[in-house]
């Protein structure tokens, strides 16, 4: 019997592993930067914490032209990239990652 249980627990776990997996597909609009804004004022939940954390190092990971000092933390960026979602105002959907780029460079400017 016991090898029964293998056999099937065996068979479950090739067939798993020949499923075909999903691949992530490019959406056709950005994350717009009102959205992040959102995301990024709710303090009390947690996952839209996690997603407005997440958001904001996704875009800084593919920026050119990176010239934050070495001595700023990644969570000194991320506090300051929030800081000037929360108090911005957004009327045409401007994509996040232009405005999260658009922050550094003020504060960081490349020389």
């Amino acid at each position: 019997m016991k090898d029964a249980y293998l056999t099937l627990a065996f068979t479950v776990c090739i067939l798993l592993m020949t499923v075909p997996v999903a691949i992530a597909q490019r959406i056709d609009e950005p994350l717009a930067a009102y959205w992040l804004q959102f995301a990024c004022s709710q303090d009390a939940n947690q996952s839209a914490s996690g997603y407005c954390q997440g958001a904001i190092e996704a875009s800084y990971s593919v920026m050119e032209g990176w010239c934050v000092p070495k001595d700023v933390t990644p969570a000194e960026v991320k506090r300051i990239v929030v800081d000037a979602l929360l108090s911005a105002s957004f009327s045409p959907p401007e994509p996040a990652a232009e405005f999260i780029w658009g922050v550094i460079d003020s504060n960081w400017p490349c020389r």
